[in-house]
């Protein structure tokens, strides 16, 4: 499974996918604007604290953070 994330493995986008879609959001699934509703949920189920350092670095460029990754591997 984390090799699957890691990929950035995209299933097939089927009938059952887009009606689940339609369901789930309410808006239409390709203008939700990921970046913004990362941080978004209810304030019972959010169980962590905020913290600077980790909003800063879930917003960086992800092919950033793979070579930084990358790099720190190396350096090991």
């Amino acid at each position: 499974m984390a090799y699957l994330y890691g990929k950035k493995f995209v299933g097939p986008i089927t009938d059952l996918i887009l009606q689940l879609r339609d369901e789930l959001y309410n808006q239409p699934y390709e203008e939700v604007d990921w970046n913004k509703a990362r941080h978004l949920c209810l304030k019972v189920t959010d169980c962590s604290y905020k913290f600077f350092h980790v909003i800063f670095i879930n917003s960086l460029d992800p092919q950033f953070l793979d070579g930084l990754a990358f790099a720190a591997c190396m350096s090991l």
